[in-house]
């Protein structure tokens, strides 16, 4: 007769259980986030982790509803509409610095029947944002997924990687 252990459970899930990620080049699972503040979360880790000297700002309001009260509070406090949620203020690549416009896994930047319109007002707006911040000389991108955002801040930090 053989024992079998107890099951215990557990309140997290992990990355394979959940089954939302990718395969690297290395074919390692990337486990993706399933709300802005994860993604911001693991976004602010990788960076601390793999780049300590770099400064950077993750916007901490980024997917968090406000209440109609909180919202002026926080446009009174210099929240700007369409403003990137992620800045890294150092100069490469040719650029004064890069911002990054967070998007979950699997959200769309444009509509799948139209590729040359956006998927919705705030993501045309959010678009706009980016491109004046190009006209300015920074780099500015949508990132969809944590994997993407790691690519475009590997891209652009170069060779400084720790």
């Amino acid at each position: 007769m053989s024992r079998r252990r107890k099951s215990v459970k557990r309140k997290t899930k992990t990355a394979t259980e959940i089954g939302i990620g990718i395969l690297n080049e290395e074919g390692i699972f990337i486990h993706e986030p399933t709300s802005e503040a994860a993604l911001s979360e693991k976004t602010a880790a990788y960076l601390r982790e793999h780049y300590p000297e770099i400064p950077f700002n993750i916007d901490v309001l980024a997917g968090i509803n406000l209440s109609v009260q909180q919202g002026v509070r926080a446009k009174k406090q210099g929240k700007t509409k369409s403003w990137p949620d992620i800045f890294i203020a150092v100069a490469r690549q040719g650029y004064h610095g890069l911002f990054i416009e967070q998007k979950k896994h699997g959200e769309r930047i444009v509509q799948v029947n139209n590729q040359q319109k956006y998927a919705s007002p705030h993501v045309a707006a959010q678009a706009e944002m980016l491109q004046r911040l190009r006209n300015e000389g920074y780099c500015a991108e949508f990132a969809v997924g944590f994997a993407e955002t790691q690519e475009v801040i590997d891209w652009y930090l170069g060779e400084e990687k720790s």
